[in-house]
């Protein structure tokens, strides 16, 4: 939770949270956008992606939202967990 996402970026450019709330500062669509992609390019892990997944969809970006979700997946699947786990309460 910082005052300002985009002065912060200056200082961690890895931070995909930084960059979800960035888009959320700018009154630009496309600029905010393109920090909500590059929320996705640098989130790591499944934690962070499937997060960002939720906060894509509640911001109409549906389509980075699937591809976050996906990541998600993959990179759970990898870890040795049944993907199935993110997506169902009945696994």
């Amino acid at each position: 939770n910082v005052e300002s996402a985009t002065e912060r970026l200056e200082q961690d450019t890895t931070n995909p949270w930084l960059y979800a709330k960035a888009a959320t500062e700018t009154t630009d669509a496309t600029q905010s956008r393109n920090y909500y992609r590059e929320a996705v390019n640098v989130a790591q892990t499944f934690y962070d992606q499937a997060q960002l997944a939720t906060v894509l969809l509640e911001n109409n970006q549906t389509e980075l939202a699937n591809e976050a979700m996906n990541k998600a997946l993959r990179d759970f699947a990898a870890r040795g967990y049944d993907p199935r786990l993110l997506r169902s309460e009945s696994v």
